[in-house]
């Protein structure tokens, strides 16, 4: 059974680690962003993921883009006059650096299986599940919104639980979408990362290449 961190707010925000049918049995909160493991059917984590999916009524697309291995998606549909989905699949690159006795940055897969060098087979994969009901009470009670991420990286993970635990977290429920900002700035900071890594190894490559090109005129 898999065992999701949780964010919930009802009056004020707490922090909990449950399996799924002991979240499911908890009080309702306005705001509720769950950490889950990836989207995927796994025997591990199957019976977890199905009573996920059924609880938070997860639209079949979402499932079917994991299993057909959709690499970017994006999807939004309305369910009535008070109800909106928005979820979205993510792939980035993952690329491992490690420096060899001279220092110089290598491309090396952290699970040690690859043959070939300067390879990383490994990607960061990951879903995000969106469902808000707008308020329709003129007294100014606030919206309700959940949001699930689909194995989520470190810093996305902590950087949604300071949004909610020491911000206002009344804000994320008057605008939801602020949610996803935070999900698309984690992708860009990975993306960049990744980036990042490439222009160390070539950098590397390049000036190891100018000083044999140099030593070699010297000779």
């Amino acid at each position: 059974m898999a065992l999701l961190t949780t964010v919930a707010c009802i009056e004020s925000p707490i922090s909990l680690t449950a399996t799924v049918p002991a979240l499911i049995a908890r009080e309702k909160p306005k705001l509720r962003v769950i950490f889950a493991p990836l989207d995927y059917p796994v025997p591990q984590y199957y019976n977890g993921l199905q009573a996920l999916f059924s609880h938070f009524k997860i639209p079949s697309e979402f499932l079917a883009e994991r299993i057909h291995s959709v690499a970017h998606s994006f999807g939004w549909h309305r369910e009535d006059d008070s109800d909106h989905v928005i979820w979205l699949h993510t792939l980035c690159k993952n690329l491992t650096l490690l420096r060899g006795i001279d220092g110089s940055p290598s491309i090396q897969d952290p699970r040690g299986s690859q043959p070939s060098q300067e390879s990383d087979g490994t990607w960061l994969r990951s879903g995000v599940f969106l469902r808000w009901k707008q308020s329709a009470a003129s007294n100014g009670e606030p919206n309700e919104a959940d949001m699930i991420i689909f194995s989520p990286t470190i810093p996305l993970q902590r950087n949604l639980e300071s949004l909610i635990i020491r911000s206002n977290w009344r804000q994320a429920l008057e605008d939801p979408f602020c949610l996803l900002v935070v999900v698309l700035d984690d992708l860009f900071m990975q993306v960049d990362e990744a980036k990042w890594k490439v222009h160390n190894v070539l950098q590397s490559a390049e000036h190891v290449g100018y000083s044999q090109a140099v030593n070699i005129r010297q000779d």
